[in-house]
């Protein structure tokens, strides 16, 4: 059985180092450039220590999509876990965890910075948020009829998206409190109008 765990932990090691090695690279070199030779280069591994734990690079960077994709969702149901409710007047900053946990893994999500991105992970994330909205949670107040309830998930969902993607723009220099606060005012802001700015207008 020890011997078991220090299989695992040995594993688990190795397949980190090579998820590590392909996550540098990617703040030199595009995406579809980087192969496996180059990946256990900078591991200083050879290629049969790295297909006995992945078959192509595909398969490594699904892996480790998907490890933190399960943290992501971890991280957005913290503010209505073993809850019956959600009000979004009275969440709070601490409540919110989903800007901790990207600045957390900012060494993933700054590559949307430095050089190409993971094919397809943009569409994946909106993906997961919408589905995060629809079979989490619930609007209190009836749906009113002239609103299509996916169109509004998807509002909310590449909302989202797009206040994290600025802030990566921006070098994570904003701190995840203040992230949290401004995303509980946006959550709650319901202008009933907006004024014109004449002079933008020629």
């Amino acid at each position: 059985m020890q011997e078991l765990k220090k299989a695992d932990r040995r594993i688990r090691r190795t397949k980190r180092t090579l998820m590590k090695s392909f996550l540098q690279l990617m703040e030199v070199k595009a995406y579809h450039s980087i192969t496996v030779k180059d990946i256990v280069e900078h591991a200083d591994y050879n290629r049969a220590t790295f297909y006995r734990h992945f078959q192509y690079k595909e398969a490594l960077v699904e892996e480790l999509e998907t490890e933190l994709f399960d943290g992501l969702v971890t991280a957005f149901r913290a503010p209505y876990l073993n809850k019956d409710q959600l009000n979004m007047i009275h969440l709070t900053v601490s409540e919110i965890q989903l800007f901790d946990y990207i600045l957390e893994h900012a060494h993933f999500y700054k590559l949307w910075n430095h050089s190409e991105a993971i094919p397809g992970f943009e569409n994946r994330f909106i993906h997961t948020m919408i589905q995060l909205f629809n079979e989490d949670l619930k609007l209190s107040a009836p749906q009113e009829d002239h609103i299509n309830y996916h169109l509004f998930t998807t509002f909310r969902a590449y909302g989202i998206w797009g206040l994290i993607l600025d802030w990566i723009k921006d070098d994570f220099t904003a701190s995840t409190t203040y992230m949290s606060r401004q995303l509980i005012h946006i959550l709650n802001y319901k202008p009933p109008k907006m004024y014109v700015r004449k002079t933008s207008i020629h």
